[in-house]
């Protein structure tokens, strides 16, 4: 437990970046990676969204909290799918929840 602890610690920004996948979906670029937590084995999706609106760039990130996954793989598939339905949703104000992948 200790370990997992000290890894999660180190787990930078920068070695976020660098393990991040990125996806570019209707004229918005999606960089979905997975963040450890500090339980034995288990990864939160963190997703950024950045588009362009009137000009102005436009960036939403979200942390998906209520979840937790087994593998950080599993945490980016479930990142990018969450920022697809966000966008095909509209882009809505509010996000409550959202079911992962079976």
């Amino acid at each position: 437990m200790l370990q997992r602890l000290i890894a999660a610690r180190e787990y930078s920004p920068a070695k976020r970046r660098e393990g991040m996948k990125v996806e570019t979906y209707q004229a918005h670029k999606i960089s979905a990676s997975g963040w450890p937590t500090e339980r034995t084995e288990s990864w939160r999706s963190h997703v950024i969204i950045v588009w362009w609106d009137g000009g102005f760039k436009r960036a939403q990130p979200f942390t998906c909290n209520n979840q937790v996954f087994p593998s950080e793989e599993d945490a980016e598939a479930f990142g990018l799918s969450f920022a697809k339905t966000w966008i095909d949703d509209g882009k809505p104000d509010r996000v409550f929840s959202f079911a992962p992948p079976h």
